[in-house]
């Protein structure tokens, strides 16, 4: 019999698993390995609502940070210290780096992929690599955030507008 896909209680036809909700509904479900594996895959911030046995399983964990980097403060310590673990969350997002343990703060292969990915994630680094020149030079120039760089050039134009304006009338 080809498997059927998940369903909620005695849904008759498939859902979609929204994952936080979901897992955090039915506690049977939290220690079911297909369903939060499934959950994990879709938001991985499912992965604070799974058993904990289930937290420490190592492909569920390893989905969960692929989907989402910040799922590593879900994940028990040891996974903290996995190279690959942690070098997939960074991919996702940079800052995940704040979760890893401090060997992997200090590792600049995993500092420079966070860095790059989100430029922020320098604060996480250890200290040696914090002022590290490579380092630095790898982040991306949208750490500047070009945002708040334009409003502080436009706000400083309209005041200097205003003055002139208030001169001239």
């Amino acid at each position: 019999m080809p498997s059927s896909p998940l369903r909620c209680g005695r849904a008759t036809s498939p859902v979609k698993i929204i994952p936080c909700d979901f897992l955090r509904s039915d506690g049977r479900m939290q220690a079911d390995r297909e369903v939060v594996l499934a959950a994990v895959q879709q938001g991985g911030g499912a992965l604070e609502y799974a058993s904990g046995e289930l937290r420490a399983d190592r492909e569920i964990v390893l989905a969960a940070v692929k989907q989402s980097g910040w799922a590593l403060q879900h994940a028990p310590q040891e996974m903290r210290s996995e190279r690959e673990i942690v070098l997939a969350a960074v991919y996702q997002d940079g800052e995940a780096l704040h979760f890893a343990s401090q060997e992997l703060k200090a590792d600049r292969e995993i500092v420079l992929a966070a860095v790059q990915q989100n430029g922020e994630a320098l604060r996480y680094a250890s200290a040696e690599l914090q002022a590290d020149r490579e380092v630095m030079r790898a982040r991306p120039m949208t750490h500047l955030n070009p945002h708040r760089w334009l409003v502080r050039v436009l706000s400083r134009m309209l005041h200097v507008l205003g003055w002139v304006l208030l001169y001239y009338i």
